[in-house]
């Protein structure tokens, strides 16, 4: 899994407000020893309507003085981000959409994760409906996706693992236990893994008191964890109630920096009917979130 991690793939629109992006991207890299590939999806210079000379703006020197430009700015965003000499070994510069421009970049370099900002600007429904670059990126990418806020640090502090005992979920611990073995000893931050327990009355039919429950849970997320090299190293969690509500609660409280949990690959309407415990952290969480798909697995 994080054995990949030798490239990694970011999206920058060149301009200063995607600066913390390319800059988070950075940072995780000199973390894992990667190299950093920058993506910029553009759209091509198009005629006006009613242009008498159409056809000088298809002209191949147009498009090479546009891509010039493009370059220039990536130029001056590695400066302002502090990119050391080789930092960034490549930049694609693409027409294609920027989720598809993202992941036809991460296969080509067979990267191991994919860097993005947060969700573009509109309309809260419209991005539930129909998904940002990232919620397109879970779709169909077959690695990793970070969602990089401006709160990732290097390395990260605190570090919550949220788990539900499904193939999907356990997948993600585990490429999250092996990043983060990845980073050494001396860069291993506090690391819990969480289990969010459905609200549970008193007296059931099989007479468990909520108590008895949370014990049995906890014991399930020990057995899981033992599975874990660095079981050790990381603390256990559990908490009651709807699960991304305990989640976004557990990363205010312990003021998490990096958030690290799998998805189940709903799309669409689906998505937003049933709603996705991924898609309300990357959505709402301060920090930054570490998707694991289910290709990965």
């Amino acid at each position: 899994m994080t054995q990949h991690l030798s490239s990694i793939v970011v999206g920058s629109s060149l301009a200063p407000q995607s600066d913390s992006v390319v800059a988070s991207a950075l940072a995780f890299c000199r973390l894992v020893g990667a190299k950093l590939e920058v993506v910029h999806a553009y759209v091509p210079p198009m005629p006006y309507i009613g242009d008498p000379f159409p056809v000088a703006w298809a002209s191949d020197e147009l498009l090479a003085d546009h891509e010039a430009a493009l370059e220039r700015a990536l130029t001056a965003q590695a400066e302002r981000v502090g990119a050391r000499p080789g930092e960034i070994a490549g930049f694609r510069l693409t027409p294609a959409p920027p989720a598809l421009a993202l992941e036809e970049a991460a296969k080509k370099h067979d990267a191991g994760l994919i860097v993005v900002g947060p969700a573009e600007s509109g309309s809260r429904l419209a991005r539930r409906l129909l998904g940002s670059t990232s919620d397109r990126l879970l779709r169909h990418s077959g690695c990793p996706i970070l969602l990089a806020r401006s709160t990732f640090l290097e390395p990260p502090h605190q570090v919550l693992l949220p788990i539900d005992f499904s193939p999907p979920s356990m997948d993600a611990l585990t490429w999250g236990g092996e990043l983060l073995r990845h980073l050494g000893a001396e860069h291993w931050p506090t690391v819990e893994a969480l289990f969010v327990l459905s609200p549970f009355p008193d007296q059931t039919d099989l007479q468990f008191t909520s108590a008895q429950v949370e014990r049995l849970a906890l014991d399930e997320l020990e057995r899981a964890l033992c599975k874990q090299k660095s079981a050790g190293s990381i603390g256990r969690r559990i908490r009651t109630g709807r699960p991304s509500e305990e989640i976004l609660a557990e990363i205010h409280e312990r003021e998490v920096d990096l958030v690290i949990l799998g998805t189940h690959g709903r799309s669409g309407l689906e998505r937003f009917m049933l709603g996705s415990v991924a898609s309300d952290i990357t959505r709402d969480a301060h920090c930054s979130v570490i998707i694991v798909p289910p290709a990965v697995g």
